[in-house]
């Protein structure tokens, strides 16, 4: 029986290449975007931790003199402004994340479909090829049981 050989190896070979290629690229997406949302609860906290801190200066339950009574809101007020300017800088880049690993995902997808594409197509030729060999084997083997066995060798009968 011969042996069968896939002539398009090598696409399989590539095709599977840039399937694992995607799945690292989307493992660091994936990173990247947990870092944003970490980075994010981070910002949510110094915010809220400042809201509070302004709330308890501007109604008068901290224990402060006039003087950084009168100062501290406003530096609280600038932290706070700077606090919201730098989550809404993480909020972008985290949609800019969020994007990016939905595209990562998709390319990952068609990947592997292609890589499947490429080994379905194997599959099936090995499987004809198989059936092929069975079919010529089992000829061979019909027309040698087929052959009269009263014959000498030469064509002569006994």
């Amino acid at each position: 029986m011969r042996a069968f050989r896939y002539r398009l190896k090598a696409a399989l070979a590539q095709a599977g290449h840039a399937e694992q290629a995607l799945q690292l690229e989307l493992a660091r997406r994936e990173r990247e975007l947990e870092q944003v949302n970490r980075r994010c609860d981070a910002l949510r906290q110094a915010q809220a931790a400042l809201w509070a801190r302004l709330r308890g200066v501007l109604d008068g339950s901290a224990n402060r003199g006039e003087l950084v009574a009168r100062l501290l809101p406003h530096e609280l007020q600038a932290e706070l402004e700077r606090v919201e300017a730098m989550l809404e800088q993480v909020r972008r880049l985290r949609e800019t994340a969020e994007h990016g690993v939905g595209e990562t995902r998709g390319r990952l997808l068609e990947a592997a479909r292609s890589r499947r594409k490429f080994e379905n197509h194997r599959d099936r030729l090995s499987r004809d090829h198989r059936h092929s060999e069975l079919l010529k084997e089992t000829k061979h083997l019909d027309e040698v049981g087929a052959a009269p066995r009263n014959r000498l060798p030469g064509g002569a009968m006994r």
